[in-house]
C-alpha cells in the first residue's frame, strides 16, 4: 500500500509531463521537446527518488497508454527521462530505427525512443537495442 501511494505523485507528474512533451513535440519538434527536459530535470529533487526506475518507467507506461493522453514512445520517454533525472538518477534517452534490410524486408521504417539507466533499459517488454539500433545517446 505505501509503494502505491508513494507512485500517486509519479503519476499525476506523469500525466501532466505527457502531454506537455506531446504538444511541444507536435507544435516545435524534437529540439524543443529535448530542451523542455533539460529545463525541467534541473529542478529540485523529487519524491519519487523513492523508488527504483523500473518502477517509476512503469507508473510512466501505465500513464501514457491511458486513451485521454495516448502517448508514443518519444513523448513517453522524455516524460521519464525527466522523471528518473530529478529523482537523482542518471538516464540516457535512446533514439534508434530499424536497420534498413530489416525495414526493407518489413516494408517499413520504424523508429523507437526509450530510456536507459546504467546500460539497461526501463521498463520495457523487449530489449529494443535487439530490434533498433542506436548509435549515440541522446542526452537532453
Amino acid at each position: 500500500m505505501a509503494r502505491r501511494c508513494r507512485q500517486v505523485p509519479v503519476a499525476a507528474r506523469s500525466a501532466v509531463l505527457c502531454l506537455r512533451f506531446k504538444r511541444v513535440l507536435q507544435q516545435q519538434g524534437y529540439t524543443a521537446g529535448k530542451q523542455l527536459s533539460e529545463q525541467l530535470s534541473q529542478r529540485g529533487g523529487s519524491q519519487s527518488a523513492t523508488l527504483e526506475p523500473d518502477q517509476i518507467g512503469h507508473v510512466v507506461h501505465r500513464v501514457a497508454g491511458l486513451p485521454l493522453i495516448n502517448a508514443t514512445c518519444l513523448p513517453r520517454s522524455l516524460t521519464l527521462y525527466t522523471l528518473l533525472r530529478r529523482a537523482g538518477y542518471e538516464p540516457v534517452l535512446r533514439i534508434g530505427a530499424q536497420p534498413r534490410e530489416q525495414a526493407r524486408q518489413q516494408q517499413t521504417q520504424m523508429a523507437h525512443a526509450w530510456v536507459e539507466v546504467e546500460g539497461t533499459a526501463v521498463a520495457e517488454r523487449v530489449e529494443p537495442f535487439v530490434t533498433f539500433r542506436s548509435d549515440r545517446a541522446e542526452t537532453p
